[in-house]
């Protein structure tokens, strides 16, 4: 074996382990944008049928600046984690 076939071999497996690293992120991202996407819907939906004094004293006591950090801190957790899932299988 000559190095040159030596490097091609390697090449080949690392390109074949990072494509399928990316394409298990890129899935794994996606599914998880798509269900976030629904919680969110859902919590939207829910709001709509709040009266409006109720949705301005939510808004007095800071529950908008609290809903929107935690939902801030799910989709942290759900970008760290997909990372992770894809360092793992490369």
């Amino acid at each position: 074996m000559s190095l040159s076939s030596i490097l091609q071999s390697v090449q080949k497996g690392t390109l074949k382990n990072i494509l399928t690293g990316a394409g298990v992120a890129l899935t794994t991202s996606s599914i998880s944008y798509l269900a976030f996407q629904q919680a969110v819907n859902a919590v939207k939906n829910q709001a709509y049928g709040l009266p409006g004094d109720l949705i301005s004293l939510l808004h007095i006591a800071g529950f908008d600046i609290f809903l929107t950090t935690i939902l801030t801190a799910v989709v942290t957790l759900l970008t760290l984690n997909s990372g992770n899932l894809a360092l793992k299988k490369i």
